[in-house]
């Protein structure tokens, strides 16, 4: 191959011979060779140039140069294509003095490759061609116009990828670049975006916007990549981002299991439990009230437009306005889907939050409540108020109700109110609604589910203030509850607040058993100014439980629930969740229950914040002695337990768990009531510290059940698996509940290992968890197949934080990471549990 050399430069060894006999000499000592020729040649023009070349020869024509024209900048090499006459295949083109490695195409055709960094400026470059063997004759020149680069800008996307669900969205900054002196305004669009997603800009600096894409309900999983295109006049420019989708097993649409017809559309089991077979479809146009829109001003008689609408009617409540109700109940009138009687504020749709939105007061002109979890989205009154100022006249609906954007609550007369809104029928729905007692008066229950319900749902509002004071009327309380069946209920991104248990099913006289309950995406809430313990305390104790209670109930799914706060002093220890048949003892000394069973329960997927403990499964007799019905299927996996034992837990209890049967030899269970059939796996149970005092046990789980060969023969605990946990197990592991040998399985046994043995038969486990043991003087011995860790920073979380509020994901360097039965990491799944928490609080 032949060098690229520079023309000016070039000289033959003829002319190097006829020089003076001095340089004659210098040039035969040094070879007098053509090489320093070539040598020299090897200097490159740096722009456009003249030449001393000889002058063109007619017999060699250059006609034309392709291409003639270039703009700046240039990228890579380029084609260069000579026409014209006289062409051999000794013929070579130059480029501004620079002789180019040529090719003859065909006749009358050169064809070499143009160096771009030949190039340098703007200007005009002179091209011709000459004769390689003696450069004698030489063409006309034509020259190649270079023009100045236009004004340009290129775009670019930081991060280069994005990973979706449809709780989490992501955000990308994208930046404008100017080149060669662009200094115009840049519009952006993107393209190619699948349809679940909601793309957006944000101009955050002159030269930068940030991209936001957010999903919607209907997210697919799947990869997708979006083009960002930045405009400014004629001139643009591009760049891609990639983008993964995932779909998180935590369901964010309202309806997302169920379909208009009312049909389960989720999988039908998980794990040991059947899940709901039907539920409340609840978007508007499936409570379609075509019929009169009835306005009712304030001052108007509420109980006569109720006592006088037809089915389809709308009944239209001033907004701002207060109507008091002494209600009787209202009768069914037997309206049909198609006809529900809506009663609704009169202020428009506009001023709301939209449908499946979370109302809160700032609705009704309340900005905020003490102690309560900061709210806003409201900046006026535009509910409507139903004052009941009868203590024992609740709200009683009638079928196929739907309120929408009313504020319920009660007198503050100092006395006991036992109900708020009570259901008796069938279809009702409270969407956008602020229920609420008096913030010191006792309001026993909110929302009551009563008798002959079903296809109740409770969505997208607001419960507080349910209490009963230590020395007041009543003894329990409750946001939502019911006790006497009723079947295909749906409690949905709510806030919901009471002392003795924000959710309870059961607790009272029942003949049949609540079925088909969805409960997701609540908020369930104790404000800390009830705390003994607290700065914030008001100065009244009212009876505080649980968080979530189900003394009866058959396919119930909970799921993507916060519960926040609880704490001991008043008959409990301050345990979030409870689930355990009761058969209900009645004040005049009758067993209210003895049907009451609980089966199919999957709680999954739920974050609990503070209190002594997380949840307790287990089963056993009433005061009287009274046995409920059985405890099997359940299914609970994927909960965070945080703060455990925190500082200000009042007359909290020592264990993070309970899981047991009550037996007693001389009053045995029917054998179909043991506790069998039970799944608890991936649990994190994270403890700030125990707060019993060295005379106390603490632990993991308290424990109980028949005892193996009992007198009775009833049945042990059978198929209890517990697996793929992160937990402390405190001083002592496993304890008895109390009592002895002989009803109380776990009594006498020194070890965990021995305990569990005693206890669980079947195809039960204990396998796969990893036991925090810096609460331990022993080995606690543990069953094997289970690992240990001596502290909490050794489990190496990436974020501990003093166990309450930490991020208990494990970190890539994690001795544990991966050692799950499934592959995973033990413990909760973290991003499916929190992802949704900032939309749930």
């Amino acid at each position: 191959m032949r060098a690229v050399h520079t023309v000016s430069m070039y000289m033959t060894q003829r002319r190097w011979c006829s020089i003076a006999p001095i340089i004659l000499l210098f040039v035969f000592m040094s070879g007098c060779s053509s090489d320093l020729a070539l040598m020299s040649s090897l200097v490159s023009g740096s722009g456009p140039t003249s030449s001393n070349d000889p002058p063109p020869n007619v017999q060699l024509t250059l006609s034309s140069l392709s291409p003639s024209q270039l703009s700046l900048p240039l990228s890579g090499d380029l084609p260069l294509t000579a026409e014209g006459t006289g062409f051999t295949a000794q013929s070579e083109l130059v480029f501004n003095g620079t002789q180019l490695i040529t090719v003859l195409s065909k006749a009358g055709q050169l064809s070499a490759t143009l160096p771009t960094a030949l190039i340098t400026r703007p200007g005009s470059y002179p091209v011709y061609v000459w004769k390689l063997a003696n450069h004698s004759e030489r063409s006309n020149s034509i020259s190649v116009t270079v023009a100045a680069a236009p004004p340009s800008f290129t775009v670019t996307v930081s991060p280069a990828s994005l990973s979706i669900n449809q709780w989490a969205g992501g955000q990308a900054t994208i930046a404008v670049a100017p080149q060669n002196g662009f200094s115009g305004n840049v519009t952006f669009s993107v393209s190619g975006v699948p349809a679940p997603l909601i793309a957006s800009f944000t101009a955050q600096t002159e030269n930068a916007s940030i991209l936001s894409i957010q999903a919607t309900d209907d997210l697919q999983p799947g990869v997708a990549t979006v083009t960002i295109t930045g405009t400014s006049g004629s001139i643009s420019a591009s760049t891609t981002l990639s983008l993964s989708l995932v779909e998180l097993p935590v369901v964010r649409d309202e309806n997302g299991y169920c379909s208009t017809n009312g049909s389960w559309t989720g999988l039908a089991v998980d794990g040991n439990s059947n899940l709901p077979q039907t539920c409340v479809y609840t978007d508007l146009i499936a409570t379609p009230s075509p019929g009169d829109v009835i306005p009712l001003s304030a001052g108007g008689n509420l109980q006569d437009a109720l006592n006088a609408a037809n089915c389809g009617d709308t009944i239209t409540l001033e907004a701002g306005a207060s109507f008091s109700l002494n209600a009787a109940p209202l009768t069914s009138k037997g309206c049909d889907d198609q006809h529900w009687i809506t009663v609704r504020t009169s202020a428009p749709d506009s001023s709301l939050p939209p449908e499946h939105a979370r109302i809160n007061p700032s609705y009704a002109g309340v900005l905020s409540l003490p102690s309560r979890p900061p709210f806003s989205g409201g900046v006026a009154n535009v509910m409507a108020q139903i004052l009941e100022t009868g203590p024992a006249e609740p709200l009683i609906l009638g079928d196929h109700f739907r309120l929408i954007g009313v504020e319920i609550t009660r007198l503050s007369n100092g006395k006991p109110y036992d109900e708020l809104v009570h259901t008796q029928t069938s279809h009702v729905i409270l969407d956008r609604c602020w229920i609420h007692g008096d913030d010191l008066d006792d309001t026993a229950h909110l929302v009551q589910i009563g008798p002959g319900s079903d296809h109740i749902a409770v969505i997208d509002s607001y419960l507080n203030d349910a209490h009963c004071a230590t020395t007041g009327a009543c003894i329990d309380s409750q946001a939502v509850g019911g006790h006497d069946g009723g079947t295909t209920i749906k409690i949905v991104n709510n806030f919901l607040e009471a002392a003795g248990e924000n959710i309870l099913f059961g607790g009272g006289p029942a003949t049949t058993i609540t079925t088909d309950i969805e409960i997701r995406l609540n908020h369930f809430y104790k404000p800390m100014s009830w705390n003994p313990l607290d700065p914030t305390f008001i100065g009244k104790k009212f009876i505080v439980k649980n968080n979530l209670e189900f003394k009866e109930g058959q396919r119930v799914l909970v799921e993507g629930n916060l519960l926040q706060n609880t704490w001991g002093g008043y008959s409990q220890t301050g345990v979030n969740i409870l689930v355990g048949p009761k058969n209900q003892e009645e004040k005049n000394g009758a067993n209210g229950c003895p049907i009451c069973l609980i089966a199919d329960m999957t709680i999954r997927y739920d974050y609990v914040q503070h209190g002594s403990g997380v949840i307790d499964v287990g089963d056993g007799p009433n005061h009287n002695g009274a046995w409920a019905g059985p405890a099997y299927d359940y299914s609970i996996h994927d909960l965070i337990g945080d703060g455990m034992q925190y500082s200000e837990c009042y007359e909290c209890g020592n264990f993070l768990t309970l899981v047991g049967s009550g037996y007693k030899p001389n009053n045995p269970p029917p054998s179909t009531s043991i506790l069998h059939n039970v799944s608890l796996n991936h649990l994190t149970v994270v403890n700030v510290g125990f707060l019993a005092s060295n005379k106390e046990a603490t632990g993991f789980m308290r424990m109980s059940g028949p005892p193996a060969n009992n007198p009775t023969n009833t049945p042990q605990i059978t198929n209890l698996s517990w697996t793929n946990s992160i937990i402390d197990a405190g001083d002592s592991g496993a304890y008895p509940t109390g009592g002895g040998k002989e009803d109380n399985c776990s009594v006498g046994e020194s070890t965990v290992a021995g305990r569990i043995a005693a206890c669980w038969e079947g195809s039960s486990s204990f396998t796969s968890n990893l036991l925090v043991t810096d609460y331990a003087a022993s080995n606690l011995g543990f069953p094997q197949g289970n690992e240990i860790s001596t502290t909490w920073s050794d489990v190496d979380f990436i974020d501990f934080n003093g166990g309450d509020g930490g991020n208990y994901q494990l970190s890539p360097t994690s001795p544990y990471k991966g050692t799950a039965t499934d592959g995973t990491d033990p413990g909760a799944d973290v991003t499916a549990v929190m992802a949704p928490m900032w939309f749930v609080e």
